[in-house]
């Protein structure tokens, strides 16, 4: 197989806080971690783990972007490197999501 046909994915650590106790702002928290379950593992309430490649990152951020009030909600991601990822400690109820850091095309 040749290497161009390997597309390099890493670890996207997603977090995000949306403010407002409103329908409207449950309405939007739902709608945002919908969103990112499309492209990740829920890890807690308001955090995903996700690999994916840098494009697919970018398109989560614009459309999380589209989803947010950058006034009062926030969110943040974060690239692991894979070698990080070895490090990770998990203490308590689930484990690391683990995921090969290439797609094949």
């Amino acid at each position: 197989m040749k290497a161009d046909m390997l597309v390099e994915k890493r670890m996207i650590l997603v977090y995000f806080d949306i403010c407002g106790t409103e329908r409207a702002d449950h309405r939007r928290r739902a709608k945002v971690a919908t969103t990112l379950e499309g492209y990740g593992e829920r890890v807690q309430k308001s955090v995903f783990e996700c690999w994916l490649t840098r494009g697919e990152q970018r398109e989560m951020e614009k459309r999380l972007h589209r989803l947010i009030k950058p006034a009062v909600d926030r969110f943040d991601c974060h690239a692991l490197r894979a070698t990080d990822t070895r490090r990770v400690v998990v203490v308590g109820l689930g484990a690391p999501t683990k995921v090969l850091p290439y797609t094949v095309l």
